[in-house]
């Protein structure tokens, strides 16, 4: 019970440092993103609730960050975001390194993240269209997947958390989190909007 409330601490500091007001270079709508800032210290909090998430690790956490090339946002989202990680201390008790990728296709990151043995992948902005090919593709392999762009979890990257409206929303895709052996707990899935 104690976590859950300094979960919904979090989220409420999270949501008055950041005003919840950016807007996306790219975009003039309202952003529904979090800043690097603001997303990391919550995906550490929820990778805490996967059970499966220190076994993945197997005692070292490997995260990789994909941006699309020539996408200046998607790039400076993703230096930005490894940055973050780089201060970031431990991660569920676990040290970790982080990189950025370019992205070269689903199959080809597939394929550096089960030969990587990566635990997190981090998909940045300017990949939704291929959101649907990089959940079909991490299909059975062990990894958490987040999406900075919060509409990518109904395209099938398993959880991202959707600032609309100044109230941020973890956002859950749990069909593919079990295809990926992510193991949510209840406890966190009842604050989670369900897809």
């Amino acid at each position: 019970m104690r976590s859950l409330l300094r979960f919904g601490f979090l989220l409420s500091v999270t949501t008055f440092a950041l005003g919840l007001r950016a807007v996306r270079a790219d975009s003039p709508r309202e952003s529904r993103e979090l800043a690097p800032a603001q997303l990391v210290p919550l995906i550490v909090k929820v990778a805490g609730y996967d059970r499966h998430f220190v076994g993945r690790a197997n005692g070292h956490l490997r995260a990789v960050v994909v941006y699309r090339d020539g996408d200046v946002a998607s790039v400076s989202t993703a230096r930005e975001t490894v940055r973050v990680l780089e201060k970031t201390g431990k991660i569920s008790g676990l040290a970790h390194e982080q990189r950025a990728i370019q992205y070269a296709g689903a199959n080809a990151l597939a394929t550096q993240v089960r030969e990587g043995q990566t635990a997190l992948v981090i998909v940045s902005t300017g990949l939704s269209a291929e959101a649907t090919a990089i959940a079909h593709e991490l299909d059975g392999i062990d990894v958490l997947s987040v999406a900075i762009d919060p509409d990518d979890v109904s395209s099938g990257i398993v959880f991202g958390v959707d600032a609309r409206a100044g109230k941020p929303t973890l956002v859950v895709r749990l069909a593919q989190a079990r295809r990926q052996n992510v193991a949510f707990e209840a406890s966190l899935l009842k604050l989670a909007r369900i897809e």
